[in-house]
């Protein structure tokens, strides 16, 4: 590579890469988990406990917030000839699936809940 004859004498050289995906998405996601824990602290008082239902929810959504970065960030770097169109696309539709996971797993929890006779 060229740096090689810039730095005859060695150096440690690290190259450049597409940082703009992986903030993009962090900061998607760190938008969400600030705003979840604003409702939380409005709806219930405070960031951590409260009803069982919305507790768990908070807890998933979380997780699956993480889930969303790391699946994203391993999509980018199996694709790393994606062009602008195509890491929106993917942010895109990682955003329906994380939606339909959580309304997925909101209807569960409620269904179980209604069998297992929770008071709220």
């Amino acid at each position: 590579p060229s740096f090689v004859e810039a730095y005859p004498g060695g150096a440690f050289v690290v190259q450049s890469g597409d940082l703009a995906f992986s903030v993009v998405v962090f900061t998607l996601c760190a938008v969400v988990a600030l705003v979840l824990i604003h409702v939380r602290r409005v709806k219930f008082g405070g960031e951590l406990g409260g009803p069982n239902l919305p507790k768990v929810m908070s807890a998933l959504a979380m997780a699956l917030l993480w889930g969303f970065y790391i699946a994203l960030s391993i999509w980018k770097v199996t694709n790393q000839s994606a062009g602008m169109g195509e890491q929106a696309f993917a942010i895109f539709i990682g955003v329906c699936i994380l939606e339909n996971v959580m309304l997925v797993l909101a209807v569960g929890l409620y269904l179980l809940r209604g069998r297992a006779g929770e008071p709220e």
